[in-house]
């Protein structure tokens, strides 16, 4: 039965994938550009590297969308598109799992509120988007690429969980 649905997933066309992409990177754009906005106009007390670090991340998450609605349009540029796209969201998860982690292991000097499952979705897709676009050559040799992104759920759900409860201790 886990193959069956593994095989479901592998054969989600890529246009479907680049869809899903465009809208993770447009809701990121519209989570984070207002914040950015009103942080850079009120200075609503973030360090000068947080500020940077948002508006990298809402510059390649800018990119990921213009770069996923001009393949819409340009069926040829799909495959490469997905390919950078996963390479973005691969990179963005790694460095979310790293600060989640590291949540675990300091007291937070901010309030945090933490949606758990989102850490789980986003690493998970990441890694299956990997695993679709990068790594697709080397899932038929390798147990571990065919179940990247199985892998990393269990692993970002374990993080996950531990900082929900965490961030539920030091509040209450």
């Amino acid at each position: 039965m886990w193959k069956l649905l593994i095989q479901f997933f592998d054969q989600i066309p890529m246009i479907v994938l680049l869809v899903f992409d465009i809208l993770i990177a447009l809701f990121i754009v519209v989570a984070n550009g207002g914040f950015i906005l009103a942080t850079i106009i009120n200075a609503m007390g973030l360090t000068l590297i947080e500020t940077i670090l948002l508006s990298i991340i809402l510059l390649l998450w800018s990119a990921v969308s213009i770069t996923g609605f001009v393949s819409v349009f340009k069926k040829k540029l799909i495959a490469k598109t997905v390919f950078f796209h996963s390479i973005i969201f691969a990179i963005t998860s790694i460095g979310i799992l790293g600060w989640a982690i590291s949540l675990l292991y300091k007291v937070p000097a901010k309030q945090y509120v933490w949606g758990c499952g989102g850490l789980t979705f986003f690493c998970t897709y990441s890694a299956y988007l990997l695993r679709r676009a990068v790594l697709h050559e080397f899932v038929r040799e390798s147990s571990i690429a065919q179940n990247l992104h199985v892998i990393v759920l269990i692993v970002a759900m374990i993080v996950d969980l531990s900082v929900y409860s965490k961030l539920q201790t030091i509040l209450s």
